[in-house]
């Protein structure tokens, strides 16, 4: 019987296209979904609680799948748009209505079968917990805080050399529909201006580290695809520290030192993921500065430049996973 590989996935995500092309052609059967409108268009869905055990099947397009199948699942998006019941409260509680039953659906698979889970990725998808971590397990991080305090902030960045980052990693819908970020960004006089605003909003400010380069190093199970990112370099007028501000990157492949290495694998472990991708900063005196780990991160740009095999080691794992 053929592997059933589950893609969680949107459908503009070529992430999981690269993924599920190396599945296909090591025969598995294939079945994708997007979570935010798997209920429309003839899916159908059921759970069955009797004496025994829950029993869980589902129908997509002409896909049948069910918990007695040979499936792994690749989780790539979670999330069910919130809609407010003022402007919509018809589409309001369908997207509640499946969200709980999606997450019952989670939870009825053993997490072995997941890359990953949604409920470690959701866990684990916080900056502040992940340094808390890496901390904890010994790796260098920069200062951090995250407070509404107006002073706090103040106060800090006037001893150090400081950046605002994202708490969540929330996008926005482009002008061109293309997901936009706020970018990780160095916090000037003019900046500290305004912090009064700072009380409406808690933010997250780090220490500013001096890197020569970014390192980003995906993980895939016990592989890792270590890329060193030439992030540092003129831009200009321009004051940028988050590579993805920049027009282009300069990317090649790399070695990491068995400490770091380690450390990654270590984060994994406690973390309880399968996947992610990690961003260090690289200083002139050539330590990793741990910054975040990506739980749902995407990998193709790294691919295209660097020919680490990324998408073909998440496609083994997926085939592999018990």
């Amino acid at each position: 019987m053929a592997r059933k590989v589950i893609c969680i996935a949107r459908q503009d995500d070529i992430h999981a296209d690269a993924v599920l092309d190396f599945c296909s052609q090591r025969g598995a059967d294939l079945i994708r979904f997007d979570v935010s409108s798997v209920f429309r268009g003839g899916s159908n869905f059921k759970i069955e609680i009797e004496q025994s055990r829950p029993t869980w099947a589902f129908t997509l397009g002409s896909h049948c799948v069910s918990g007695d199948d040979d499936i792994a699942i690749f989780c790539r998006d979670w999330e069910i748009p919130q809609v407010a019941s003022s402007d919509d409260l018809e589409q309001c509680v369908r997207n509640e209505e499946t969200r709980n039953f999606l997450n019952a659906w989670a939870g009825l698979v053993r997490s072995s079968r997941w890359i990953d889970h949604p409920v470690q990725q959701s866990q684990w998808d916080n900056k502040l917990l992940q340094t808390a971590l890496a901390q904890f397990i010994g790796f260098k991080t920069p200062k951090t805080i995250a407070t509404n305090e107006p002073e706090m902030v103040r106060s800090f960045a006037g001893t150090n050399r400081v950046v605002i980052k994202q708490l969540s990693n929330i996008a926005f819908d482009g002008l061109d529909h293309e997901d936009e970020f706020v970018f990780t960004t160095p916090i000037n006089p003019h900046h500290l201006e305004f912090s009064d605003e700072i009380a409406n909003c808690p933010v997250l400010v780090q220490e500013r580290i001096e890197k020569i380069a970014d390192l980003r190093v995906t993980v895939v199970g016990c592989d890792i695809f270590p890329a060193l990112i030439h992030s540092n370099r003129e831009c200009g007028p321009l004051d940028i520290v988050d590579f993805r501000a920049l027009p282009e990157e300069l990317i090649e492949r790399t070695t990491i030192p068995n400490s770091v290495s380690d450390f990654i694998l270590e984060m994994m472990r406690r973390m309880d993921l399968r996947f992610a991708a990690f961003d260090f900063g690289l200083t002139e005196e050539k330590d990793c500065v741990f910054f975040e780990a990506n739980v749902s991160g995407n990998w193709l740009w790294i691919e295209h430049a660097t020919g680490l095999q990324i998408s073909a080691a998440v496609a083994n794992l997926l085939m592999t996973i018990q």
